[in-house]
């Protein structure tokens, strides 16, 4: 009797441990997985942008405060523009235009800073109606938003921020965006300053 109580506790000693023991390793892969997450972010986390002023004087501001550089970065922004006199574009007030710049120029710590002067005077039609007519931007007037940039981290993964967004990105950046029928380029001749909040990274030597 005494024999078969005790092999009895002992069965339901071992579900009780084989419980815990699977449980512990349910959280434990869970924790694993979340330090995972929150590592492939960590330098993503650290690159921002924002647009500063309005109408003429605007300049975008792209930055990288982490230790290690971001090797390229895609940015598309919509801005509202005022054309060269055009004989058959007919009016000097010009359309939304989507400008695209690419930059290798995000060293660790770095702010690029892009003003009106990096904009190319240049744009093209894209869309059905104005597809090959081509026109001369007099001036950009006003940044209507920066739709997206994306970037690539030191692990080469891929990245896509837009405001209040940060999400791993495989896909067309396009997708999602809203879609313009003129596309212009800004030239990547930023200037470049010290990242706010990089002190502790140049005393170490890391930057």
């Amino acid at each position: 009797m005494l024999t078969a109580i005790g092999a009895v506790g002992g069965v339901v000693f071992t579900g009780i441990a084989t419980y815990y023991g699977a449980r512990v390793s349910a959280e434990q892969l869970q924790q694993a997985r979340e330090d995972s997450a929150k590592e492939s972010r960590s330098q993503a986390v650290t690159f921002s942008y924002w647009v500063e002023g309005g109408d003429e004087n605007w300049t975008l501001h792209l930055q990288n405060r982490s230790a290690d550089p971001i090797p390229l970065a895609r940015v598309a922004m919509d801005a509202g523009t005022q054309l060269e006199p055009n004989p058959w574009f007919g009016r000097a007030v010009g359309p939304v235009v989507r400008f695209r710049m690419v930059t290798t120029r995000l060293a660790p710590c770095t702010e690029l800073i892009y003003s009106p002067e990096q904009i190319d005077r240049e744009i093209v039609g894209v869309g059905r109606m104005n597809r090959a007519k081509a026109a001369t931007v007099r001036k950009v007037v006003a940044v209507a938003e920066v739709q997206y940039v994306v970037f690539s981290d030191r692990d080469g993964e891929n990245w896509k921020r837009t405001t209040g967004k940060l999400m791993p990105w495989d896909k067309d950046p396009e997708i999602g965006s809203s879609q313009t029928f003129w596309e212009g380029q800004i030239n990547d001749e930023p200037q470049v300053k010290q990242a706010a909040g990089c002190d502790s990274f140049k005393r170490a030597g890391l930057a």
